[in-house]
């Protein structure tokens, strides 16, 4: 292509015909709306199926290097506001079309081309619809936030957002050092779009509020959540194919939701290492058992016939739907401590995503009945040695050794346990849900 330029942000043409000396692949084009009432452009980089571009693009490694894309989840904000107290001040900035700003590199532009109105365009920046560009361009953000935390600047960010939290004092300065930061780096913000220092922000659609300590859903957003998914419930899923039952069962489970959420949460400053309740659970192939170390309660259960087919791991979920089933009432607005010694189970539950369909819906309950009774629920691995109690509960009506052992261990805890009796309900409840 000689010595063309290109304007900042926009792309190389119009052309009638392929200017390059190579085959210039042409994707199709189409729009999705934004939160700003425009519409967002989106080249289609998946068209041809096993012939697209984003099929050659490998999604686990970057320069033959493996990579994995993590974007920063809302917790670790709500951790930057508990360190640094009630009342302190947070600011956000965005990058102005970011992708935009980030130039591909020359040897791929042949792969970047579509076609308007008769006209050929080629792109040399990053652009929606390329399985790389959303990697690419929070591997750039996460090299300025490192350069801000180095410089004892608090922020997170998820892609072109950047959420920041200051002490008071130094909340004008840590704003105006990022600001000069973006600028040495020739990134250029979106000015309508950024926020100095305030004490309630919105960011990634929800408002943080530092005095009140709280997070809010904004209504709109509230109802656009429910629309849609009465929409996917009602229509899309009847017409569309492809449309899997998880998806269905994660549309069910918002529906739910929503109907009882007022769109408010508490930010609690309750030291994990000092939880309001403690819980543990054990399952073997016929009896399960749970203890709340809190209340000095526990419960011990066969398993039902038709159930004992199911994987171990499937049953060790099914143990920690009964145990938070049962302490309801007394781990509401609390947070909970509950070890389990299945690692799948711990992963499923802390992630809040898995492969297994038989976990992911007794996941689901159990999501269910935290996010209703707001519980704050952590899972820890604990080896099957450790988790002593809850195993010999689950081994109840194997043995009268067993037994015996249970009341010999618990007395250690210089407690009376209680028995809380299970009923088969309990079981069928989760199918039923």
């Amino acid at each position: 292509m000689g010595n063309w330029t290109q304007p900042v942000n926009c792309p190389f043409g119009p052309f009638r015909k392929n200017p390059l000396c190579c085959h210039l692949t042409l994707s199709p084009l189409f729009t999705v709306p934004k939160g700003d009432s425009n519409r967002r452009v989106i080249v289609d980089c998946s068209h041809g199926n096993t012939l697209s571009i984003n099929e050659g693009i490998p999604s686990d490694t970057v320069l033959n290097e493996n990579f994995k894309l993590y974007y920063p989840r809302h917790e670790e904000f709500i951790a930057l506001l508990l360190n640094h107290g009630r009342g302190c001040a947070i600011w956000k900035l965005d990058l102005s079309r970011a992708f935009c700003q980030l130039v591909l590199d020359p040897h791929d532009l042949h792969l970047q081309g579509y076609e308007w109105r008769g006209q050929i365009f080629i792109d040399n920046r990053l652009i929606f619809g390329m399985r790389s560009s959303p990697q690419a361009c929070q591997r750039t953000t996460n090299a300025v936030s490192d350069m801000l935390w180095k410089s004892n600047i608090h922020t997170i960010n998820y892609v072109d957002d950047f959420g920041g939290v200051s002490d008071n004092q130094n909340a004008e300065h840590d704003y105006n050092f990022a600001l000069e930061l973006f600028q040495r780096l020739g990134l250029e913000v979106s000015k309508e779009k950024c926020l100095s220092p305030t004490k309630v922000l919105t960011f990634l659609g929800k408002e943080y509020n530092s005095i009140d300590m709280t997070v809010r859903i904004p209504e709109t957003k509230l109802q656009e959540t429910y629309e849609f998914t009465k929409i996917c419930k009602e229509k899309t899923l009847h017409q569309t194919s492809v449309t899997t039952n998880e998806f269905r069962q994660d549309t069910r489970w918002w529906l739910l939701f929503l109907n009882d959420y007022n769109g408010i949460s508490i930010i609690s400053d309750v030291d994990w290492s000092s939880p309001d309740a403690i819980i543990s659970s054990d399952v073997c192939l016929k009896g399960i058992g749970g203890v709340n170390f809190t209340t000095f309660e526990y419960f011990h259960s066969d398993i039902l016939e038709s159930l004992r087919d199911m994987h171990i791991s499937v049953l060790e979920m099914y143990a920690i739907y009964i145990a938070i089933q049962f302490w309801t009432s007394s781990i509401s607005n609390k947070r909970v401590q509950l070890f389990c010694d299945n690692q799948s189970c711990v992963e499923i539950l802390n992630r809040g995503s898995g492969r297994n369909q038989e976990m992911l819906n007794l996941a689901r309950q159990i999501w269910y009945l935290c996010a209703t009774s707001n519980v704050q629920l952590r899972v820890s691995y604990i080896a099957s040695v450790e988790n002593r109690l809850s195993d010999l509960l689950s081994r109840w009506n194997l043995s009268e050794k067993n037994r015996s052992q249970f009341f010999i261990e618990s007395k250690m805890y210089n407690s009376d346990f209680v028995e809380k009796e299970v009923f088969s309900h309990m079981f069928n409840d989760i199918i039923n849900i």
